[in-house]
């Protein structure tokens, strides 16, 4: 026979559980996804570059030198690729401040990718087989690349 206090205990064993659940999913959508996910859930492929834009809103990221203001549109920073005979531009969407000297990590920023002025796909899924398929630089792959480079030519310590 159960009294109340243990039915009072499973309850709240049942409550923290519940809790518990909740906050694992919380974090691993917070862990897991692009850099801005809900403002992205409104494009659409095949928007022009205006309407993306405008759905991307101002980012936080700004021109300082004179020749950087090819870099930077409405605030993200951009890149322009002529690859298989297209022209492809890479819109990189930041939600925290930084600035153009900074690494791109999946961490800070999301690609959106516009090719003549149509959107064509955005998010880190669809941009690295897309980067790939078209021979366009992945900061992601490439940046490991880079470290094990640098990693390759340091000086091997000698034993003493």
């Amino acid at each position: 026979m159960h009294t109340f206090s243990s039915v009072k205990s499973i309850a709240s064993c049942a409550t923290w559980r519940q809790f518990g659940a909740a906050t694992a999913l919380l974090f691993l959508a917070a862990c897991s996804g692009d850099v801005g996910a809900e403002k992205l859930k409104g494009l659409a492929k095949g928007a022009t570059r205006d309407v993306v834009l405008s759905t991307l809103g101002t980012g936080p990221v700004t021109a300082i030198r004179p020749d950087d203001q090819l870099r930077v549109v409405n605030g993200h920073r951009r890149q322009v690729f002529v690859s298989q005979a297209r022209q492809i531009e890479v819109i990189w969407y930041r939600e925290e401040p930084g600035s153009l000297d900074d690494r791109i990590t999946q961490q800070t920023e999301t690609p959106v990718v516009v090719e003549s002025d149509t959107l064509v796909g955005w998010g880190w899924k669809f941009y690295q087989p897309f980067a790939a398929s078209m021979k366009l630089p992945d900061p992601v792959r490439d940046s490991l690349r880079l470290d094990s480079i640098v990693r390759s030519q340091r000086p091997v310590a000698k034993p003493q």
